[in-house]
C-alpha cells in the first residue's frame, strides 16, 4: 500500500511585504525618504547590503519612524541575519505597537530560527491587534500542525482564515493536511479540492489529494492526482507509487 506522511505548507508571505505597505510614517525631511525609497529599491534587487545601508541613513535623519526599522529588518531577513531581523522588528514595534505586520514578521524571524513558542505568540500579538490578518491565522495554524501536532487548534486557525479570505488556497492545502493527520481523509479531500479550485498549478495539492484518496483505497483518483502534480513538476510520489505498483 503506497503511504506518505501529509505535508503543510509554509504561508510566509514576507519580502513582498516591503513595497506593498502603507508607510504611515511622516520622515523627518526628504533626505531620510529619499533614502528609505533608495533601500526599498535595492530590497527589490535582492542587494540587501545596500538595502540596509539606505535604511541606516533614513533612521540616523528619522530615528522616530518605525518603517526604516521594519524595512530593514526584512533585508537582514534576506541575509538570513534573523537575530538583527528580530531586534529591527523589536523596535519597530516599540515605535508602533498597533503594527499587525511588525509582529508577523518578526514571528517569521522566530520561526526560522525554529523558535515556534515565540513565533507563535507573535503571530498571536498580530491576530490581537488586526483580527483580520489572515496570514497570522495561516502561520500560526502550521506552526500548531507543524510543530505542536496540535491539529484541532491548526484547523481552527486554517478555517477562520477561509473565513476572512475565502481565497486562501494555502489555509485550505494546510487544513487538508491536518484532516489527514488526524486520518480523516475525506475531510482531507475536500479541502485539498478547494485548494486546487483556487489554485490549479497546486501540485503540492495534487500530490496530498491524491494520498488521501490512496488511503482511502480510491487508486484510480489518486494515480490521477500524482499524475496532475507531475505534469506540474512535482513527479517524486508519482514515481513511487509507480515503482511500488501502485500506479501505471
Amino acid at each position: 500500500m503506497f503511504h506518505s506522511m501529509f505535508r503543510i505548507s509554509a504561508a510566509a508571505i514576507f519580502l513582498t511585504l516591503v513595497v506593498c505597505l502603507p508607510f504611515k510614517m511622516v520622515f523627518a525631511g526628504d533626505s531620510a525618504e529619499k533614502h528609505f525609497n533608495l533601500g526599498n529599491e535595492y530590497i527589490a534587487k535582492k542587494d540587501y547590503d545596500k538595502a540596509i545601508a539606505e535604511f541606516t541613513e533614513a533612521i540616523k535623519i528619522s530615528p522616530k519612524s518605525s518603517a526604516p526599522y521594519f524595512n530593514r529588518g526584512h533585508a537582514y531577513e534576506g541575509k538570513n541575519d534573523h537575530d538583527r531581523a528580530i531586534s529591527d522588528y523589536t523596535k519597530s514595534i516599540s515605535i508602533d505597537p498597533k503594527d499587525a505586520s511588525a509582529y508577523y514578521s518578526r514571528g517569521l524571524a522566530y520561526e526560522r530560527k525554529m523558535d515556534f513558542d515565540k513565533a507563535i505568540a507573535d503571530y498571536t500579538r498580530a491576530i490581537k491587534t488586526d483580527p483580520k490578518f489572515v496570514w497570522g491565522y495561516t502561520n500560526r495554524g502550521q506552526l500548531y500542525a507543524k510543530g505542536k501536532k496540535d491539529y484541532k487548534r491548526a484547523i481552527a486557525d486554517f478555517t477562520q482564515a477561509v473565513r476572512i479570505d475565502p481565497k486562501e488556497a494555502v489555509a485550505y492545502y494546510n487544513m487538508g493536511s491536518a484532516y489527514g493527520d488526524l486520518k480523516d481523509y475525506k475531510k482531507a479531500i475536500v479541502n485539498y479540492t478547494e485548494a486546487i479550485r483556487i489554485n490549479q498549478s497546486y501540485a503540492e495539492a495534487y500530490d496530498n489529494r491524491g494520498l488521501a484518496y490512496m488511503k482511502l483505497g480510491d487508486k484510480a483518483n489518486g494515480c490521477r492526482d500524482f499524475a496532475s502534480a507531475c505534469k506540474l513538476g512535482l513527479c517524486k510520489i508519482a514515481q513511487s507509487a509507480k515503482s511500488k505498483g501502485d500506479c501505471k
